[in-house]
Order: structure tokens, then C-alpha cells, then sequence
């Protein structure tokens, strides 16, 4: 569980971090070659406008401050452990406000419904570790 979400906090700075430094196509264009998602669902072409790139790179330093918070979390686990529910809440409403979009706009590129799924699945699961987590170490 700690695993987890040290590494969803690591991610998360580095994703903000290259959303905002390097921009969103070369973000997507990164996780689509990666993964293999451009032979399956083409190239993401469409978040190039202006003001899509102002807003994600702003949202990229809000996702390096969640990933931080982990970090700061998980470096006092002992006192600091009542923070995951809330953390683990807030990146499952992100996975939320992108079925929202899902719902009202159609479906996205793979990527993004990819995304989703990890967005609504990983703090679930994760809540469900941490849950576990918390009765083992009432019953020692």
C-alpha cells in the first residue's frame, strides 16, 4: 500500500511536472508511443489551442502539489496516515469529473479513458489496502 502510493505520488510530480515544463502534446505524446496507443487510437493532435495548453499546465503544477502531499504524507506515515483517505478521495473525483466528460462529450482518445479507469480503480484499491492496513495494525 505505502508502495502505491509513493508511487502515485512520484508520478503524479513528474507528470505535473512535464505537463508544465514541457507541455501537454509532449505528455501525451510520451505516454501514447510509450504504451503503444498510436497504432491502436492514432495521435492525440487536438489539445494544441492556446488556452488548453495554458490551463493544463497550470492543473500540471496542482498535480505536482497532490503528489507532493503524498510524499509529505507518507513521510510520517505513523502521524500522518489520516490524510490518505482524503487524497485517495480527491484523485478519485478527478477520475469522476473525466467520466463526467466521458458522459457529456463522447469518448476520448485511449489514453484518456485509460487514465480513467486508473483514476476511479487505483484510490479504490488503494482505500481498501489502507483499510486492511489500519485493522492489522489495531489487532498486533
Amino acid at each position: 500500500m505505502l508502495f502505491g502510493l509513493c508511487g502515485l505520488g512520484v508520478s503524479a510530480i513528474l507528470i505535473g511536472l512535464g505537463l508544465s515544463v514541457f507541455g501537454p502534446d509532449a505528455v501525451t505524446g510520451f505516454f501514447t508511443r510509450v504504451f503503444g496507443l498510436i497504432e491502436i487510437d492514432g495521435e492525440i493532435t487536438d489539445l494544441a489551442s492556446v488556452n488548453i495548453e495554458s490551463e493544463l499546465r497550470f492543473f500540471g503544477m496542482m498535480f505536482v502539489f497532490y503528489g507532493a502531499c503524498l510524499i509529505w504524507t507518507l513521510l510520517d506515515y505513523g502521524e500522518r496516515c489520516g490524510f490518505v483517505p482524503f487524497l485517495l478521495l480527491v484523485f478519485f473525483l478527478a477520475g469522476i469529473g473525466r467520466l463526467i466528460g466521458f458522459v457529456h462529450e463522447g469518448s476520448p482518445h485511449l489514453l484518456f479513458r485509460i487514465l480513467m479507469y486508473i483514476e476511479l480503480g487505483l484510490p479504490a484499491l488503494l482505500m481498501l489496502l489502507w483499510i486492511w492496513d489500519k485493522r492489522a495494525a489495531s489487532q498486533t
